[in-house]
């Protein structure tokens, strides 16, 4: 581009088709836009508001590749062509582009597919032969993290996807084989990798539940299933080898499958059976072929965000939608065009448009003619063809059309849903035919010559001939006398229709021209030659020479806007419009508008549009509108219209058959409509009675109900007042019985108080017994153990003595070795070094020797690697170009036996197509007459329904007021109900309090105990301290001991317990209202505990007097013991023989002084306990059961003690 430009801007306002070529060229946005690339561009096209939005970028100069957009809908990327295939990323919403992703490292000119990860942080890309290098980038960075070759043996690779699961696997499918990586941060290792010999992999999806499983389809019919990367099974339902699988889209409850022919496959899977039998969960529960609307392949599915609808892609251009819900229940009505059907993606070889219709006829290879409205953006007529068709003629009125056939030219009408022939005139393969300006003369090429007809006699006019060689181009002056031919030869021609003689001509050999347009007082032609010449009228002599730099193939001229159009033709490039300023000064403006070649151009009559044609089948509508207007539309918000002409003609031909039926329909119709006003004023006066009677009966079950519940209303309000009464009592009565469950628990707790100080009582004697033949116990093992260590220290002290000796050995043995071991260390120690020098010295002679040869070695290597290097890559050159070869033959053979079956078929389909689109349009337009009459219907009974809600308003008043009446009631119900709920929260608060109060009764009682039980300890001690009565130093340190534990020096006076008083005061604080009670309780308690401390005195100073009174009886018993003892003894000797008598005697004397000396020693011996002995006696006198005067043995202790 120049650095000025032309005062226009071109800009896409539509397109009529897709390509086909860009891989996985489908998206959803939302639930109701598709995103497609068509010709240079994204597509965002509105199913509710059936209209498209463009996503353009200045940056993408080359052909597209490949699409993908983000799990979000928010971002897209697309691949384009070139020495470094780059990938751009565009934002969505504001159709701006946020990064260009490129790199140096690739040897192939394409990247064939990509993907967005799960969180659109990465970017994932395959890039085609003969790298198949997949690579993983950063896109907000522009860095690519990874990158690895997944084909190292050349085989073709198609697609590449990530997990779903996980961001970090990705999968590969290709020709033979199935590849799953994992991605980590500077790096790509294969993870798994199937190899299934025969099996062409074309289309894969991750399954929706379980979500990590893998379906794989081929170019054979199968389906495959994958788990965790792993070949589990081939699906048992799989369509078969007639039917290849070219896409595939997960739903929820299974998939769907697309197969050539636009058969869709819908698949269920029932997750209730066992997982470990996969070919028993997957069914197949639809098959639907949409031949009628796509005869190709499904290559590409997408499915909305909600999961309501699908839209698929075929080979043959075409974009459906059906529903993705109940797919069991899926017909072929279900399936429609997602906008209108589009020309194939084969070239399409005519344009022409009409002067008074916004109207465009095209014909293509795909073997149609079609009619287009580019106002409406509609298909209006579509016709099919057995032969090919090479031009188009487009009468001026938008009436008749001419058509260049392989055999004829032919001229049709157009009528309303039809072309009917009308003339036929016997040129073949016409390459160009034009309508004078005025439509009188048909202009059509044959061969190297110009013919000119009569449009409305069909003679002859004239038969121009001159050139030598193809005329490529024709173009009627405004005069419609005068025609300008351009030929392959070179030659541009001006023709007058009088006398069809040649006025003007340009000669340039070497050079074919291909199209020619006149602007007013100049002739603008093109050719190979890569310039614009400009030539004078009428000679046609040269003016101007401009340079284009490139072919230039089709130019188009719109004077009132002073500007040229020229298409540009590069091999393997886009095609561009390229914008000169009329006058030609040199410079000009280039735009992208289609992916392939573009093969004709024409500009609207009023100049507001330029339309463009390619060799994809595509049809581009390009708005041209000067820079100085373009901020100066009228409502900036609001898609601009298409045509800005202001009348268009609205006539069109019909026949007088068709006339005639549609009198006769319109007749029928009329009858129709008479009998269905009589069935309908029957029906309304059935349906007026009916509601009527509804009404009535309505209002008497209204009154019946109000009755019901107004008797029910007076039922609930004395069911409240039984319950509040009822409440009342039950709360009175619990109060009650609360009360008598606490005095009676306090008086068994009392009972149980009594009965565990008289067991613990019982305790301490048993402990005080136990601890005395404890105490005896321990004295004994005591002077055990002081025996046992005393034997065993004298033991350790001789071991050790000994272990002295032994160790004063051992150490002189010791420094003896280590002497010895000294010398030998020295010793060895020279012996080492000595053979170490040695062996060094040899070994580096060793090593120098090896050092040579490895260098040696080293260079030999290198240079056979080296050689090895360039045979290996010379060999691979080699096998790369033969498989190349071998692949395009096979290639080529494969692409002409299809397209062979492809012209058969569509010649079949298009003969049944024409009958089902005659039949329904006929039928829709009795649709629509019948919808027209139940529109007047439906106002009738709109109007019928709006009295009868004027008669129900009333009774809806009175119906509100009683249910006014009935919310007020339920507030106040609402109200008591919540006053019983705070009645029993306060129940439930009173029961709180209450088992507070009876736990701190619990920890007061304990507390009593504890020191009931310390004034048992005291008073044990008092008792144990008072057998010391007679012992005053003894019993002094004992009461000083009781004292000082139990209490203090001052006197002792009886009291009241603090910690009792402390309790009955947290009682107080707790229950006020029993206060007094409680007082007179702990008055009774006090005085029983005073009588009892006195009666406890009072036995302690009888016992105290009869433990005197006994020791008293003690002595005199003892006295008389010894007496009897005495006389028993006296009567012993007595009885002995006499000569025994004396010693006897003696013997008694001793036995007697000792005893007396024994009884001395015992009774005087301390002094401090008298008559110790005599208690003891008198106690052993007076055990129940034993008489000592009866029991010698006893007797004999007793004296010896």
């Amino acid at each position: 581009m120049t650095a000025s430009a032309a005062a226009v801007n071109l800009s896409v306002r539509h397109i009529f088709g897709v390509n086909v070529n860009v891989a996985d060229n489908l998206s959803f946005t939302d639930d109701d836009t598709i995103v497609y690339v068509a010709g240079h561009s994204l597509v965002l096209y509105n199913f509710q508001e059936k209209r498209q939005r463009f996503l353009q970028s200045s940056e993408i100069s080359d052909c597209i590749t490949a699409y993908t957009s983000g799990p979000g809908k928010r971002l897209a990327a697309v691949a384009e062509r070139g020495e470094k295939p780059s990938m751009h990323v565009f934002d969505m919403r504001t159709f701006r582009r946020k990064k260009t992703l490129t790199t140096n490292d690739l040897l192939t000119k394409e990247i064939v597919s990509m993907q967005f990860s799960e969180d659109n942080q990465l970017l994932l890309a395959l890039s085609g032969a003969p790298d198949w290098m997949l690579m993983i980038w950063n896109w907000a960075r522009a860095k690519m993290i990874a990158a690895v070759s997944v084909s190292l043996a050349g085989t073709p690779m198609y697609k590449c996807m990530f997990s779903p699961l996980d961001a970090s696997v990705a999968t590969v499918i290709g020709k033979d084989t199935v590849k799953f990586f994992r991605i980590g941060e500077r790096e790509v290792r294969p993870l798994q990798e199937n190899t299934l010999l025969g099996n062409n992999f074309t289309a894969f999806c991750w399954m929706r539940n379980p979500d990590d499983h893998l379906l794989v389809g081929t170019s054979e019919g199968k389906i495959m299933l994958f788990r965790a990367g792993e070949f589990l099974m081939t699906l048992k339902c799989s369509p078969g080898r007639d039917h290849p699988i070219t896409s595939l889209v997960s739903i929820i409850g299974g998939f769907v499958a697309g197969s050539a022919q636009g058969t869709f496959y819908f698949y269920s899977y029932d997750e209730s059976k066992d997982q470990a039998l996969f070919e028993n969960q997957f069914s197949l529960v639809n098959e639907i072929s949409a031949n009628d609307l796509a005869s190709g392949s499904i290559i590409q599915m997408a499915i909305c965000p909600k999961d309501e609808r699908i839209t698929a892609l075929s080979d043959d251009g075409q974009i459906l939608v059906l529903p993705a819900v109940y797919p069991h229940t899926l017909t072929l009505e279900n399936i429609k065009y997602a906008a209108t059907p589009f020309h194939g993606p084969k070239p399409i070889t005519g344009l022409d448009m009409a002067l008074k219709k916004p109207i465009i006829l095209t014909c293509s290879k795909d073997a149609t003619l079609r009619l287009w409205n580019f106002k409406n953006h509609t298909l209006d007529i579509q016709k099919t063809f057995a032969e090919e068709m090479f031009s188009v003629a487009l009468h001026p009125t938008g009436l008749h059309c001419a058509v260049g056939f392989s055999e004829k030219l032919r001229a049709f009408h157009i009528l309303v849903n039809d072309f009917r022939q009308c003339m036929e005139v016997p040129i073949k393969a016409c390459r160009e035919c034009r309508f004078s300006p005025g439509g009188n003369y048909l202009a059509a090429t044959n061969g190297n010559a110009v013919v000119v007809y009569d449009f409305h006699t069909g003679e002859k006019v004239a038969d121009l001939r001159g050139h030598n060689s193809k005329v490529r181009a024709l173009y009627w002056l405004n005069s419609g006398s005068q025609l300008l031919t351009c030929g392959a030869e070179g030659a541009v021609y001006l023709w007058s229709l009088e006398g069809a003689r040649r006025t003007g001509e340009f000669i340039q050999k070497g050079i074919g021209y291909s199209s020619v347009v006149y602007s007013g007082n100049s002739v603008l032609v093109v050719g190979n030659d890569r310039s614009l010449r400009e030539l004078t009228i009428p000679d046609l002599m040269p003016s101007k020479l401009t340079d284009a730099g490139l072919v230039l193939t089709h130019i188009a001229l719109a004077m009132n806007k002073s500007v040229l159009f020229a298409s540009t033709f590069e091999h393997a490039k886009p095609g561009y419009i390229r914008a000169y300023p009329y006058p030609l000064s040199g410079e000009f403006d280039d735009y992208p508008c289609t992916s392939s070649p573009i093969q004709r151009l024409r500009v609207t009559p009023d100049e507001n549009f330029l339309t463009v044609v390619d060799e994809q089948g595509c049809i581009v509508i390009m708005e041209i509108r000067g820079r100085q207007d373009r901020f100066q539309r009228n409502n900036p918000g609001a898609y601009p219209e298409l045509m800005t002409v202001g009348e268009w003609s609205d006539e069109t031909l019909v026949t007088r058959a068709e006339l005639d039926e549609y009198d006769n329909t319109v007749q029928e119709l009329k009858t129709k409509v008479a009998e269905l006003e009589s069935q309908t004023d029957y029906q309304l006066k059935i349906l007026d009675r009916n509601n009527t009677e509804k009404l009535a009966e309505a209002t008497n079950k209204f009154r019946q109900d109000l009755e019901i519940a107004k008797s029910r209303y007076e039922m609930l309000q004395e069911v409240r007042l039984d319950y509040e009464v009822e409440t009342l009592e039950k709360i009175r009565y619990m109060e009650e019985m609360h009360q008598n469950q606490i005095q009676q628990m306090e008086t068994s707790f009392q009972a149980q108080i009594m009965e565990l100080v008289d067991q613990y009582q019982r305790l301490v004697r048993e402990r005080d017994a136990q601890i005395e033949r404890l105490d005896e116990h321990r004295r004994l093992l005591v002077d055990t153990h002081e025996r046992l260590v005393n034997e065993l220290t004298h033991e350790y002290d001789d071991k050790v003595n000994e272990n002295q000796r032994s160790r004063m050995k051992e150490e002189e043995e010791r420094n003896e070795l280590e002497k010895e071991l000294a010398e030998m260390q020295n010793q060895l120690d020279d012996d080492i070094d000595t053979e170490i020098d040695h062996m060094k010295k040899r070994y580096e002679t060793q090593l120098q020797i090896c050092r040579e040869a490895t260098m040696k070695y080293k260079q030999d290597n290198s240079t056979l690697r080296k050689k090895q290097a360039m045979l290996q890559r010379s060999i691979e050159d080699i096998a790369e170009e033969h498989k190349h070869l071998e692949m395009r033959d096979k290639e080529l053979m494969e692409q002409s036996q299809v397209l062979q079956k492809e012209v058969q078929a569509h010649k079949k389909e298009i003969k049944t197509r024409d009958a089902t689109i005659f039949e329904k349009e006929k039928r829709i337009s009795e649709l629509k007459k019948k919808n027209q009459e139940l529109d007047k219907f439906k106002f009738v009974l709109d109007f019928k329904i709006r009295e009868l809600k004027q008669q129900i308003e009333p009774r809806q008043k009175e119906i509100m007021d009683k249910r006014q009446q009935i919310k007020k009631l339920d507030e106040e119900l609402e109200k008591f109900h919540k006053s019983n709920a705070q009645l029993d929260h306060l129940i439930g608060d009173l029961r709180g309090k209450i088992d507070a109060m009876q736990g701190d009764v619990k920890d007061k009682r304990i507390a009593a105990k504890k020191l009931e039980n310390a004034m048992n300890t005291c008073r044990s001690e008092v008792q144990s301290a008072m057998a010391y009565i007679q012992q005053p130093a003894e019993l002094t340190s004992m009461v000083h001991h009781i004292v000082m534990k139990y209490g203090s020096a001052e006197l002792i006076k009886p009291r009241i317990d603090t910690e009792v008083e402390e309790e009955y005061n947290r009682h107080r604080q707790y229950l006020q209202h029993s206060i007094q009670e409680l007082k007179r309780n702990l008055e009774l308690v006090s005085t029983q505990h005073r009588s009892a401390n006195a009666g406890i005195r009072e036995q302690n100073m009888s016992l105290i007097q009869q433990i005197n009174h006994q020791r008293e009886e003690n002595k005199s018993l003892k006295a008389i013991v010894q007496a009897e003892i005495g006389r028993i003894r006296h009567l012993l000797n007595n009885q002995q023989p006499g000569g025994g008598a004396g010693a006897g005697h003696h013997k008694h004397a001793r036995r007697s002084g000792s005893v007396t000396s024994s009884t001395k020693s015992a009774g005087g011996g301390n002094g401090a306990v008298p008559g110790h002995s005599d208690s003891n006696n008198g106690l052993l006198m007076n055990l129940p059961g034993v008489n000592i005067l009866n029991d010698p043995g006893l007797m004999a202790q007793s004296g010896g003690a």
